[in-house]
């Protein structure tokens, strides 16, 4: 099942910083300008250094602060509250002047040399809800300042995915630096960031080290919502790598900080990731009750965007029970609703979903020009993750079309650009589509090659299943039953370990086959036991290939009219 998805990391990582309690702007104070409030609700005066306001902003309102010159030197302004305001700095004629470490929208500035003039809040809580800030006024040192304009480049940064490798290193040096200078909360969101990179470069030690980091400093901090975040983070982690007790563990923990402290949207967040959880271990009605929870919280809360996460969950639980048409639906829908609300991300994850169904089920010209609409919509939007990603996909069902040429151009596209990207799980799987390409064209060494880099990158067991059913094939090319059987014997331990029962029966049913070309025999009724699982997972080439299976034992014993039968 593949509704885990992949991550966009610079776009995860951004948001853990619109998210956490922590948008910092610096300014540098320079002489007074005349006030103007125009766009303002509300204009106050910036309060002294150390002291902080706390104040409640209503949907489409405008709070302004003016930055007095009587300040002198350097200002952090910190304005702890997640999801709720937006924050510039501008200009009496309201232009936005560059800042370190200023969020606005989807843009961060570097620090500029004009003039400060009003910090204008703005309420970014969507569908026009209300929120509370506070707003902390500090003096900023020359060292501090330093760092800062270091954070302020590794941000921008993450909008160059060539540049994620060595970007990890660099937020987690920050974070020391912040330490050392008792910034802690702003140590725990650089080293939380760290943590997203490392794990997108593959590298799962160290993530779970900075990870661990972000959340001692976050709690000396006091910052506990955003420990609650770090934890669904580092929950979604273990999920990853198929640690479903650690999963639990850490969202239960979550669970409780949000429900002592009354946080309803991390807790709404939270339930939904619980319901993934128990989706990928198999527990599908625990799923279904978590995912309708957060559903119910969501709509008190008044987020109906969020309706999409739970579309997009509620149809990978029909598409596991093998419910295809109601998993189409539910992700139709979902397409619907992310064109309506223009959510970029949940609507390629949609289309995704939908292609996903239709190669599941055997509709491949359906996926393939699902997939094709999802690649421009990758390309309108500039997402290059996505597009490699969906490269990928259309190579797969090229594949399954029976064209392994155009696969394999689509397929090396994918190669390349996830490469470039540093996306060691997206490589691997391209590598594995790749290898049986070649392998159906014939080319046996390119196949080889590409099967063997493949296993380099693979990090779950599952998808070192995936892997090792290619290597099985390449056996059974070479006419060495005895290799492929020990293959696929392998893959379906994989695939037992992590989980994923229907991709185990597959690699079963290729053991039988490599078993009766070898000479041996079968028990054909512990083969047809594995039906059920190929329909729980909605895989009908597993179905096709069951019946091969049992045609080829039917034939081996001599019975040729039940041989004839299994193939029809």
């Amino acid at each position: 099942m593949g509704f885990r998805g992949e991550y966009d990391i610079s776009k995860i990582a951004l948001r853990i910083l619109r998210w956490c309690s922590a948008f910092l702007v610096i300014v540098v104070v320079q002489p007074p300008l005349a006030a103007d409030s125009s766009g303002c609700t509300q204009t106050h005066d910036l309060p002294v250094p150390g002291n902080s306001i706390d104040a409640v902003l209503g949907g489409g309102e405008f709070h302004c602060y003016r930055v007095p010159a009587n300040h002198g030197g350097r200002l952090a302004v910190v304005i702890p509250q997640r999801g709720i305001v937006d924050v510039r700095l501008e200009t009496p004629t309201g232009h936005v002047i560059d800042s370190p470490m200023h969020y606005a929208g989807d843009e961060w500035w570097l620090l500029g040399e004009e003039p400060a003039g009003h910090l204008r809040i703005s309420s970014a809580a969507p569908y026009g809800a209300s929120g509370t800030y506070m707003l902390n006024v500090e003096r900023v040192g020359p060292k501090e300042m330093t760092i800062a304009t270091r954070y302020s480049r590794a941000i921008h940064e993450l909008r160059d995915v060539s540049r994620h490798p060595g970007l990890a290193s660099e937020f987690f040096s920050i974070s020391a630096e912040w330490k050392n200078t008792d910034r802690t909360q702003w140590a725990a969101l650089a080293a939380h960031v760290a943590g997203f990179l490392w794990w997108q470069a593959g590298e799962t030690d160290r993530a779970i080290e900075a990870f661990g980091n972000a959340r001692a400093l976050y709690r000396r901090s006091g910052d506990d919502a955003n420990e609650a975040m770090l934890l669904n983070h580092h929950a979604m982690l273990a999920l990853d790598i198929n640690d479903f007790d650690a999963a639990v563990d850490l969202l239960d923990q979550a669970r409780q900080i949000q429900q002592t402290r009354h946080y309803r949207h991390g807790l709404a967040t939270t339930l939904n990731n619980h319901g993934l959880v128990r989706h990928y271990r198999g527990e599908l009605d625990a799923a279904r009750t978590f995912y309708l929870e957060a559903a119910e919280l969501n709509a008190m809360l008044g987020r109906p965007q969020e309706r999409l996460v739970q579309l997009n969950n509620l149809g990978g639980i029909h598409f596991v029970r093998g419910e295809a048409h109601a998993a189409e639906e539910r992700f139709r829908e979902a397409v619907h609703v992310a064109k309506q609300f223009k959510d970029d991300d949940k609507w390629t994850s949609a289309l995704g979903n939908l292609g996903l169904v239709h190669m599941n089920s055997g509709a491949y010209l359906e996926a393939l020009a699902t997939y094709t609409q999802l690649l421009a919509v990758c390309r309108e939007t500039g997402d290059a993750r996505c597009g490699a990603r969906t490269l990928g996909r259309i190579g797969q069902a090229y594949l399954r079309l029976g064209d392994p040429q155009r696969a394999i151009e689509y397929l090396q596209q994918a190669d390349e650009r996830r490469r470039a990207l540093d996306d060691r799980r997206g490589r691997a799987q391209t590598l594995r589509h790749l290898a049986e390409a070649e392998r159906r064209m014939g080319n046996f060494p390119e196949a080889r090659r590409a099967i063997e880099e493949a296993l380099k990158l693979e990090s779950g067991p599952g998808q070192a299943g995936r892997a090792m059913l290619v290597v099985g094939w390449l056996f059974l090319d070479e006419r060495n039953f005895d290799a492929a059987r020990a293959a696929f014997l392998e893959a379906a331990s994989r695939f037992e370990a992590a989980g994923e029962q229907h991709w185990s029966a597959v690699a079963k049913i290729r053991v039988a086959m490599a078993t009766v070309l070898g000479g041996g025999r079968v028990d054909t009724d512990a083969l047809r036991a594995l039906r059920p699982s190929l329909q729980q997972g909605g895989l009908v080439d597993g179905e096709v290939e069951l019946h091969y299976a049992l045609a080829l034992a039917a034939h081996a014993q001599g019975r040729l009219a039940q041989a004839m039968q299994a193939l029809d």
